[in-house]
């Protein structure tokens, strides 16, 4: 039986990486070969000459080099899960946090006393805590995960939840992953689309390419989408 788990988390794992990581970083990358096809200052029609025009060995080490980027790219995210989710909360450290943060938190606060009570409750600290408001959507609404069974049972969830996790029912832990597993898709697409904006559109920029280019990478920042099911 034993056994039997480790081998279905052991799948499991496989598949999130494949979604969480892999692919992301395989459409990331492509664009970016796409961008340096289109965006350059040659047309894509002299590249192509150009590839067709190389040995089978270089073709292959120009594949080779292509995979291997992919799977850096993917590496890197799958171990940057902590990282992300922390930027995604509003932990951006002393500098940021005394601008873009304090700003955040002053408009999320004034959210929190424009919401109704009933709604207030899952997506913001309590009304008698406003300290505890983060900067950002993601980060309030997991801060108010976090201090519903310590204000209502006095148990603090950070020390309690990974010693009761082991515990729950399958059921609900496959439904906790699955949700653990679109959060963190989320999060990567958000710093993939970020960096492909900033990327392509600097390549565009100084490699004179032409200017809906840059307004094609600067919409891709776009691609995650609306979190809603964040929570």
């Amino acid at each position: 039986m034993f056994t039997t788990t480790l081998g279905e988390a052991a799948q499991f794992a496989g598949r999130r990486f494949v979604r969480v990581a892999l692919l992301p970083a395989l459409v990331f990358c492509s664009l970016l070969v796409v961008v340096a096809l289109v965006g350059g200052a040659r047309p894509p029609a002299a590249d192509l000459r150009v590839w067709k025009a190389q040995p089978v060995e270089v073709k292959a080490l120009l594949v080779g080099g292509f995979l291997t980027a992919v799977l850096l790219v993917a590496a890197v995210l799958e171990s940057a899960q902590s990282t992300l989710l922390r930027c995604a909360e509003g932990y951006w450290g002393r500098l940021a946090d005394r601008s873009l943060g304090r700003f955040g938190r002053r408009c999320h606060r004034q959210r929190l006393l424009r919401t109704a009570d009933g709604s207030a409750q899952l997506l913001y600290p309590p009304r008698s805590r406003p300290h505890e408001v983060r900067p950002t959507r993601l980060g309030n609404i997991l801060t108010a995960a976090e201090l519903y069974p310590r204000l209502r049972y006095g148990i603090d969830a950070v020390l309690v939840w990974p010693r009761l996790f082991p515990l729950l029912p399958e059921g609900l832990l496959c439904a906790l992953a699955t949700a653990r597993a679109d959060l963190s898709a989320l999060l990567v697409r958000a710093a993939l689309s970020c960096a492909f904006a900033a990327l392509g559109a600097g390549y565009v920029l100084v490699g004179g390419g032409p200017p809906c280019c840059r307004a094609v990478c600067g919409a891709v920042s776009c691609w995650p989408g609306r979190p809603t099911g964040a929570r």
